[in-house]
């Protein structure tokens, strides 16, 4: 019996969310503020602009979750984001071959740091990460390839990634960097899977339990 074939979930233009939207206003070229549908939103707060590739960003700077914004509005995730792209058994696709390589990269140049050295690590990632992008912007330039924790190196360049976003808030959330985590390495739930919600939690607390003195950059 052949299994009946399902039509791809299309994404939507940014025309069609502006409809579903109140109080939209043009801020510049490709982006939008509206009503936040998802709290009592008096104040546009909600940045539309539509993504690379196909798809919509939304982002409330009032701290609404991507989740409740599109619950709110009645529409799927799949809706929001690029299609995806026909499956090639003999490579993968370019978006995916860039992700692969990235992780590969990381993953190759990971090693397992002594324990001294890791709380280092574990204090400059958890204060940038606590501190948030001004936090980020203090740090003398940078290269992540010094952190020898793959995990914090992974948080590390999440974070670099939204600093590049114009629309960035002043603090780095988990959820952030998890959309950007798993946006890159092409698999949903990536960030959760390899235990880089726990790890940025708990990076966050060990920079909490030293004073401010011991927060030098990683040598």
């Amino acid at each position: 019996m052949i299994a009946p074939s399902r039509s791809p979930i299309l994404p939507l233009n940014v025309e069609d969310v502006l409809e579903r939207l109140e109080g939209v206003h043009r801020i510049g070229e490709g982006k939008w503020m509206a009503l936040c549908p998802a709290h009592g939103d008096k104040v546009a707060s909600l940045s539309v602009r539509p993504r690379e590739g196909g798809g919509v960003h939304l982002n409330c700077f009032a701290g609404c979750t991507f989740t409740a914004i599109i619950a709110a509005l009645g529409l799927l995730p799949a809706q929001f984001f690029p299609p995806p792209e026909p499956w090639a058994p003999t490579r993968l696709t370019p978006r995916r071959d860039r992700g692969r390589e990235w992780f590969e990269h990381l993953q190759r140049l990971h090693q397992h740091p002594l324990p001294d050295r890791y709380r280092k690590e574990m204090v400059l990632v958890g204060t940038v990460l606590a501190g948030g992008t001004s936090a980020f912007a203090q740090v003398p330039i940078f290269d992540a390839k010094r952190l020898q924790s793959w995990g914090l190196r992974v948080l590390w360049q999440a974070m670099e990634r939204l600093m590049k976003d114009p629309t960035r808030r002043k603090r780095f959330s988990l959820v952030a960097l998890a959309r950007e985590v798993d946006f890159v390495a092409g698999r949903p739930g990536y960030f959760k899977e390899r235990g880089l919600y726990r790890l940025g939690r708990l990076a966050v607390g060990v920079a909490c339990r030293y004073p401010p003195e011991v927060h030098s950059a990683v040598p």
